[in-house]
């Protein structure tokens, strides 16, 4: 998915993530700023998230590996 204004192109100003979805935002190369926020809603709890887990992720998804390291924090 893409933020963006330009509905055109396919951008979509806001973007729902599901419940059980793993999600990372980056700017694209030109990109100088963004705004990101997590908003949840009634009923979250904090016992139900968790961050990805890089080695897990690189374990079940070994095709991804290049997306995966670029959007780890270590």
């Amino acid at each position: 998915k893409r933020l963006g204004a330009n509905l055109m192109v396919g951008e979509e100003p806001q973007l729902t993530i599901t419940s059980g979805t793993i999600f990372a935002a980056e700017l694209p190369a030109s990109g100088e700023w963004c705004l990101i926020s997590c908003t949840v809603g009634q009923g979250f709890d904090f016992d139900d998230f968790s961050f990805g887990d890089p080695e897990a992720l690189l374990r079940v998804f070994p095709e991804h590996c290049k997306l995966i390291e670029r959007l780890s924090r270590r």
